[in-house]
């Protein structure tokens, strides 16, 4: 058995949830242990409108892969990606960035375009036939990736996301203190040029 994170896409949306409700009643359901119906809005908005777990019932469990891989890819990262905006992300993958081209994330970012579904599941899978066989059936195509290698990018883009807060941060703070420094230096001229100016008047009036 191997461990897989999936996301299979389908020709519309009304067809993935077709094929989502199918699947919860299918005997493929039995190599999957958690999955949700995954949406993207015009704005870019990432939301999970259904989801489904083999051990729970409905419903996505707080601290799921689904859930964590749904939160970082609508989160700073998945803006990157271009997950979370209307934005294409062609450019993250042209020839140049090659390395960018086998990441799990980047891939699963790029399958549902603004205003589409995906079906993205967790599955344990001894062979993959049966569940492309079904998605097909619904005219779709599922992409997979190992599971130890999606936790691994996870872990890295929270790691490079916490990285990046605490330098935006300082960064930020940086900046307030130039603008301090700033105010006060402009503060400190005013009162030079507003001096200046009284003294030229006294001189004038005594002229």
């Amino acid at each position: 058995m191997t461990d897989y994170v999936a996301v299979a896409t389908f020709p519309d949306n009304a067809t993935a949830y077709q094929a989502f409700s199918a699947l919860k009643n299918s005997p493929v359901s039995a190599a999957v242990d958690t999955g949700a119906i995954v949406e993207r809005d015009e704005h870019g908005n990432v939301t999970v409108p259904e989801g489904y777990n083999a051990d729970f019932g409905a419903g996505i469990g707080t601290g799921s892969l689904i859930g964590i891989l749904v939160g970082v890819l609508g989160g700073p990262l998945g803006m990157l990606l271009g997950w979370g905006l209307g934005a294409s992300i062609g450019a993250l993958s042209d020839a140049d960035r090659a390395d960018t081209r086998s990441s799990a994330l980047l891939e699963f970012s790029r399958l549902v375009p603004t205003g589409r579904n995906a079906l993205v599941l967790q599955t344990d899978e001894a062979d993959t036939q049966a569940l492309d066989d079904f998605v097909a059936h619904y005219n779709g195509e599922i992409v997979r990736r190992p599971l130890d290698e999606v936790l691994a990018e996870i872990e890295t883009a929270e790691q490079a996301s916490r990285q990046a807060s605490a330098a935006a941060e300082e960064a930020l703070k940086l900046q307030k203190k130039a603008d301090r420094e700033q105010a006060w230096d402009d503060r400190k001229t005013e009162l030079r040029q507003k001096r200046q100016e009284r003294i030229n008047r006294i001189r004038q009036a005594f002229a």
